[in-house]
């Protein structure tokens, strides 16, 4: 058992005859014995040269205690520079080798780290680590803050860096260990334990340490392209969009083939609205990668964002043939299919994908519309429950029990959900609950509370924001005909179910021109936050058609953005800067004839008011208005004009018009 701490010398001599390196850092020289070895073996032995004029190898310390030079390590070194070296070695040249003494102990572990970083960075060929290994803490010299001890260093934390080691144990116990470390594979393994990091930090949530870990990493190894990539998704995740481009391109640089770059590109551009941009980097992705289902999944729903459903259907036709079990491909196929009127076709591939994935809420879903447009309400009551499963629905959460339909007692919180339409359409259940001896109460969108307050069966009505009063028991208002088992021999159709203000219809009444013409209102667009708007909503240009009637008034009942566009026609009388809430709006409604509109809200409001209403609905209708017919059995007074063709309203509306003319000719009684 060696008895010296310089028992490592022996190994460090062999080490050095097998470099022969030109160029040597000795930080944290001490005495200078690595200098003293360094200088003998390489340039006597090897060399026989005794003068310092004729010496080949250069050899520099760093020592951070000037205390500590003596003036043999002047001659002995070339050069030796005073400080800390994880300072000074920014400032230096490199090295084919870098000796570190037991330098890293008086470092905080993490700064040791990065000091082996730095040094490996500035060695051409290795370093030589000589360092006492375990805790084995150096007392303070000359109450010097270099010398305190700050880290312990073990053998399996160096070792796989290494190429060659010796470790020793002394007399005293001591280890002390001398390590041979390459450049290349140092930096190689360094990167990789910091990229692992990163991973873990952004599986966790924490992008801020993803980032650092990810950027540090590609310090010592900017040749690798996986941290660029991975950095670029943390990007993403934090929506830094152009951040993460940069990053996915800089990948690509470096490998022009690299398939998932590729597809995170693609998404980047998706999300930053590049879409023909996005769409290359999908296609290459799939091309590198003939599996990439999620490539092509991506790829057909940004597709079917941007309106092209046929290629759309042909890249999820793709992603399902890379993946057979792809039940979201398959779901996404069948909205498809559904938007296009496909109906049998769309029915099949939700089928699958709920085959596939039994819980696959948005396939439950989407079966659920299916079945309530064809006028299946046994099977689509039940499945339209999954919406609260969904991406897009969260359900509200209160301490007190869902109603469960039965009769009873107490208070009962009838709540709106989805659109303003929706809750005025199922509104109409209030008084059927009423019946099963509960004290009903109403929370709704706060323009509907001065309007649902008049409703039978309601006790009393509070907007979202306002405090409610204590209750028994909840339910969604959509619910209510699951409840109910509504079918088509029982729709509560007994409008009208909602009464005005007289106090508003007189209001209106005196803003009504009395000129004998017949009074039309005109909605011509939806909310544009609703999915699929582009299709039920058009510009009051394509109705211009029916300005050509003579004997109407047209009034404008659109609110929102596209209310602007009446300004543009002098024959469309806009009283809308009158309307704050529906209470308003059903006032105005109260003093006209009909009101012609598409799939809004409104058409509701006309409908629950027992109003002629004339709704013009897209080629694929919501559920509600069903398939193949002109009425509704929700609401006895609506005429439905519909698309013949995909997204084309010319016939519809030439359709509207004609009706119009021949209810001009008879009178009112024609609706």
């Amino acid at each position: 058992m060696p008895t010296s701490p310089y028992a490592h010398i022996e190994f460090v001599v062999y080490l050095l005859s097998s470099l022969r390196p030109t160029s040597i850092l000795d930080i944290g020289l001490g005495n200078g014995k690595m200098g003293f070895i360094a200088r003998d073996l390489l340039d006597v032995m090897f060399g026989e040269r005794y003068l310092k004029a004729h010496w080949t190898t250069l050899i520099d310390g760093i020592e951070a205690f000037s205390d500590y030079i003596q003036a043999h390590q002047r001659f002995i070194y070339d050069n030796i520079f005073i400080g800390d070296a994880f300072e000074l070695i920014d400032s230096l040249g490199n090295y084919d080798l870098i000796i570190l003494g037991d330098v890293l102990e008086h470092l905080e572990k993490d700064r040791g780290w990065q000091l082996l970083d730095k040094c490996a960075l500035h060695a051409n060929r290795a370093m030589i680590i000589n360092i006492p290994l375990g805790e084995a803490p150096q007392p303070n010299i000359y109450n010097n803050e270099f010398e305190r001890h700050r880290a312990s260093w073990f053998e399996d934390e160096l070792g796989p860096f290494c190429d060659y080691s010796n470790v020793y144990t002394l007399e005293s116990g001591l280890q002390y260990g001398s390590f041979l470390v390459r450049r290349d594979k140092y930096l190689y393994k360094r990167a990789e334990v910091l990229f692992i990091a990163g991973n873990d930090f952004k599986d966790k949530g924490q992008f801020k340490e993803a980032i650092e870990s990810y950027i540090y990493s590609l310090r010592l190894r900017p040749e690798v392209p996986e941290p660029y990539n991975n950095l670029g998704t943390v990007y993403i995740a934090m929506q830094r969009l152009k951040e993460a481009i940069s990053c996915f391109q800089k990948a690509l640089q470096i490998n022009q083939d690299f398939a998932i770059a590729h597809f995170n590109l693609a998404n980047a551009y998706r999300d930053s609205k590049e879409e023909h941009s996005a769409i290359s980097h999908y296609l290459r992705a799939i091309e590198l990668d003939p599996q990439m289902h999620d490539a092509a999944y991506n790829l057909g729903n940004l597709y079917q964002r941007m309106g092209q459903y046929d290629e759309a259907l042909v890249a999820f036709d793709m992603a399902t043939l890379m993946n057979g079990s792809f039940a979201k491909a398959y779901n996404n196929s069948g909205a498809i299919r559904y938007l296009r009127g496909e109906y049998e076709e769309a029915l099949e591939l939700y089928k699958k994908a709920i085959a596939l994935e039994p819980e696959h809420a948005e396939a439950h879903w989407n079966l659920s519309l299916l079945h309530l447009l064809k006028g299946n309400f046994k099977d689509g009551w039940p499945e339209y429950e999954w919406r609260w499963k969904t991406r897009d629905y969260r359900p509200r959460t209160f301490d007190k029990p869902l109603w469960d339909g039965k009769e009873g007692s107490g208070t009962i919180l009838l709540h709106a959900e989805q659109g303003i339409g929706d809750a005025i359409h199922f509104v109409r259940y209030s008084p059927m609950v009423k019946a099963m001896g509960l004290k009903v109460i109403v929370q709704c969108h706060d323009e509907l509370v001065r309007l649902f307050k008049g409703i039978k069966g309601i006790d009393r009505v509070f907007g979202f924001q306002d405090p409610l009063p204590y209750f028994d028991f909840h339910c969604p208002l959509m619910t209510l005909p699951l409840l109910f088992k509504t079918d088509l021999s029982c729709i509560p159709a007994d409008t009208p179910y909602i009464s005005v203000e007289h106090a508003k219809v007189a209001q209106y009444q005196a803003m009504i021109k009395n000129n004998g013409n017949l009074k039309v209102g005109l909605v011509w667009a939806g909310k544009i936050e609703f999915t699929n708007n582009r299709f039920r909503s058009m510009s009051l240009k394509t109705l211009t058609p029916l300005f050509d009637v003579k004997g109407v008034d047209f009034y404008s009942l659109q609110k929102g953005p596209a209310s602007a566009e009446a300004r543009g026609f002098e024959n469309i009388i806009d009283l809308t800067y009158t309307l704050r809430d529906f209470s308003d709006t059903a006032g105005l409604i109260s003093n006209l004839d009909l009101v012609i509109s598409v799939d809004t809200a409104v058409a509701h409001l006309a409908g629950a008011l027992a109003k002629p209403v004339w709704i013009m609905l897209p080629y694929c209708p919501d559920w509600r208005w069903m398939l193949h017919r002109d009425d509704s059995p929700w609401y006895p007074t609506a005429r439905l004009f519909r698309q013949d063709t995909f997204n084309d309203w010319t016939k519809t509306i030439m359709a509207v018009k004609e009706s119009l003319v021949s209810m001009t000719l008879s009178g009112p009684k024609a609706l």
